[in-house]
This record gives C-alpha cells, sequence and structure tokens, in this order.
C-alpha cells in the first residue's frame, strides 16, 4: 500500500491552530476547458514564463453620456466635479502566495512522499523564486510541506533568507482546503507576506476559493482551467490573517514558469 492508499489521519498542526472541520471528499472545483477569457504573454527577457495577463474594463471618459445621449454642459459639470464623502479607513493589504511544488520523479520503489523532483522540476521552481523575488514583496514566512519534492521546491526557488522564517510542517500534506486555511489564519499578525508551498488539489482549490470579489478575471479563469507544477497564485489579503476569507482576498495574478 502507497502513501496515496492510506488513510487520512490527524496529523501534527503549528500550536495556534483551531481543530480542522470534518473532511469531505477532494475534488477538482477546476473546469476541464480553458477559459475564454485567458489571455497569455511571454516575457520578453531571457526567462520565458506564461503569464496571465491582467484584464480590466476600460471606461472611456472623454464623451460621457445619460441614457444613451450626450450630456448637456451643466450635467457634464455635475459628474466630473468631485463630491466630498466620508474618509474609509481600509486594512494595511497583506499579500499571501501559494506555490505548487515543482515537476517530480517518480523512481522505482520510491515512497510518494520521498518523491524527489525531476530536473525540469528544479528549473522551473528556479523561475518561480526568481519571478517572487522580482514582482513580490519580500517574503516574512514561509510554510512548507515536509514531502521530498516540496523542500528540494524551496530551495531551488532561492526564497530562503536569514530575514524568512520557515516552517516545515506535516499537515500540509494531503490537505484539504479548510486545513490549509488555518494554517494561514494562524500566521503572525507581523507578517506582511506569506509563502505556502504545497500540493494539488489542495493547494489549487484553495486559492480558487479564496479569489473574492474585485479578483483578476483572466487569472482566475487560468487558475481554474489548470493549476500546473511549479505554479504561483497571488491573493491579497485585506485584514489581519486571522479573518482571511473569501470576503477579503481577491486574486491578483496566476503566474505559470516555464523555461
Amino acid at each position: 500500500m502507497n502513501a496515496r492508499e492510506k488513510p487520512l489521519s490527524p496529523r501534527p498542526r503549528l500550536a495556534e491552530i483551531t481543530p480542522a472541520t470534518p473532511r469531505r471528499p477532494l475534488e477538482f472545483a477546476g473546469r476541464s476547458t480553458p477559459n475564454p477569457h485567458q489571455a497569455r504573454r511571454t516575457c520578453p527577457d531571457d526567462v520565458g514564463w506564461t503569464h496571465v495577463i491582467r484584464s480590466s474594463d476600460v471606461i472611456d471618459r472623454s464623451s460621457p453620456t445619460k441614457q444613451g445621449r450626450q450630456l448637456t454642459p451643466q450635467e457634464r459639470t455635475e459628474t466630473t466635479e468631485p463630491r466630498s464623502s466620508p474618509v474609509v479607513q481600509r486594512a494595511p493589504t497583506r499579500t499571501l502566495v501559494l506555490l505548487r511544488h515543482g515537476k517530480s520523479a517518480y523512481p522505482p520503489g520510491v515512497d510518494d512522499h520521498q518523491r524527489p523532483l525531476a530536473p525540469r522540476g528544479r528549473r522551473e521552481a528556479s523561475l518561480a523564486g526568481a519571478w517572487i523575488a522580482g514582482h513580490l514583496p519580500p517574503v516574512d514566512h514561509i510554510i512548507c510541506s515536509t514531502a521530498e519534492r516540496t523542500r528540494q521546491t524551496l530551495q531551488a526557488t532561492g526564497i530562503e533568507t536569514p530575514s524568512a522564517l520557515v516552517d516545515f510542517t506535516d499537515a500540509i500534506y494531503e490537505a484539504y482546503p479548510d486545513e490549509l486555511l488555518e494554517l494561514v489564519a494562524a500566521a503572525n499578525p507581523a507578517d506582511r507576506t506569506l509563502l505556502l508551498i504545497g500540493h494539488a488539489p489542495g493547494l489549487p482549490m484553495l486559492a480558487e476559493e479564496l479569489a473574492g470579489p474585485g479578483s483578476n478575471r483572466a487569472a482566475l479563469g487560468a487558475l481554474s482551467a489548470k493549476f500546473p507544477t511549479s505554479a504561483i497564485a497571488v491573493l491579497a489579503v485585506d485584514g489581519p490573517w486571522s479573518g482571511v476569507s473569501p470576503d477579503t482576498t481577491r486574486l491578483v495574478d496566476f503566474i505559470i514558469p516555464r523555461a
């Protein structure tokens, strides 16, 4: 019996984590066909990664209209003059980065938990680390699965620094989205950027569940279609880690590093 055939059993958690809710069957929530709104481009430099282009609705304000007709000068003035409104204190934004491990090898006789990265997996994990370092704030805390392929993914990214706390936990291996969410909610409030390195299907399902209002629609479409190895989901969290939910979190980017 290999690791995937073993029944799920309780696993150790960080001290701050509350007991997990009852398990439910794991299912892939993504679609089997690509999203028609998905758009990709290749970065112009020598490092090639597939990048979902951010989508936005462009509003032409040069010729305002009202109910299908051109506005009068008076109406145009009324629509363009600033109006006073109460100042809303917005909670500081935090960054949650979800990284799936690199492409793994399948050596004969090796347990699933001990499977290493394939050469391709190391290359793409390195590209993922380069993108994270070049486009996101410094990582304050890394929570990584104890599986060998996730450990090697973290090593290949080169993200480990003296200033970043690194926790290895069995709680990520074969975890359900709600269990991963508990890990995020238990993070130190002082941490601004949290990196979670884990596995499918739990990690992709968590990314899709946390894509709340205001999420990048093109990125969400691509993520829902497929969350391959070494892929990166970047989510903005408004408020503390303890309150992370679809109401406070939005997907801002989805990156698939490829050499």
